[in-house]
């Protein structure tokens, strides 16, 4: 019989927000908390989280003020930037103290470091460095801190939140964690609009890879939920899974969301869960919600889950 992944749930750092949860504590549901740069919060939400969770991890999560959905602080601790390096390492070295105080499991990193704003530059580019830049983190981290498991999660290839949007070079790509060996924390919308945005490159200019060529060609033959599947097999198992689902990518709109309309999804999450449930280790809805206390979207995911894992012993 195969293990069922423990189930978790997310919340931004806000203590009503984190205590609303505790319910879902009581029945095994650990909690991945973002940590922001509010200290006193912070080290509020991760009181909770200790004394109402069964386990918690740490997602950084940066804003620049206490109001959501405003701008977030640039945070790039493998920037070329001196200041911006210094200051981001700042950041989450003081995390990982708050984390490791307080007993944490884990701490994910966003992977989106290595980006550049042309097409020229991004043909000149060696996606080794920055791999390596994010390994020789993990190690100064180790050296730091000791072994408290670190995972970068998979981003998208364009980030569209400035002005002049620009290319991803590394961190988007599955290959970058199986073949390159970085630890993976991974979410599938992120996957699910990689493929997209391979598929329809020329859209958006932006330059391929020979393997994202192929997956390109793959997607517009085969479609997005096969060649997800396809890739997914790349992974005997995946430590932490986010659940969630996508749209198609367009610039300067948010598309790693579930669609209202089920047809607008990018992957068939029927397909895609079984294959989800047997290769994660532990796996978390990432969902939206109108209420962030009450959290009703989040509560059916939960719900569904737990039906889940007892509909398939």
């Amino acid at each position: 019989m195969s293990r069922k992944p423990l189930l978790w749930v997310k919340s931004y750092p806000y203590p009503p927000e984190v205590s609303a949860l505790t319910d879902l504590g009581a029945q095994d549901v650990g909690m991945e908390i973002f940590l922001g740069s509010n200290v006193d919060k912070n080290e509020e939400c991760l009181r909770i989280c200790r004394d109402s969770y069964p386990r918690f991890g740490v997602e950084l999560f940066c804003y620049q003020d206490e109001e959501k959905g405003r701008s977030d602080i640039v945070y790039d601790p493998c920037s070329l930037n001196d200041d911006i390096r210094r200051l981001s390492r700042s950041y989450l070295f003081s995390i990982l103290e708050l984390a490791v105080k307080y007993g944490a499991s884990h701490l994910q990193l966003d992977g989106n470091d290595g980006y550049v704003s042309s097409v020229d530059s991004f043909n000149q580019r060696n996606t080794l460095p920055t791999i390596q830049q994010k390994k020789d983190l993990l190690l100064e981290i180790r050296a730091r801190f000791g072994d408290i498991p670190i995972y970068f999660e998979n981003t998208i290839p364009i980030d569209d939140h400035a002005v002049n949007f620009s290319f991803s070079l590394t961190g988007h790509r599955l290959s970058d964690f199986w073949r390159e060996g970085l630890p993976l924390e991974y979410d599938i919308a992120h996957h699910a609009i990689a493929l997209d945005v391979y598929s329809r490159a020329s859209e958006f200019g932006f330059p391929l890879t020979f393997e994202e060529e192929e997956l390109g060609r793959q997607v517009r033959k085969s479609g997005i939920t096969a060649v997800f599947l396809d890739e997914l097999q790349r992974f005997p198992s995946i430590y932490f899974t986010h659940l969630g689902n996508a749209m198609r990518f367009s610039l300067g709109v948010k598309s790693d969301v579930i669609p209202d309309n089920p047809d607008e999804a990018l992957l068939d999450l029927d397909r895609v869960l079984p294959l989800l449930m047997e290769k994660s280790l532990n796996i978390t809805p990432e969902v939206q919600d109108k209420n962030y206390v009450k959290r009703p979207n989040l509560r059916s995911w939960i719900a569904r889950l737990q039906e889940y894992s007892t509909s398939s012993r």
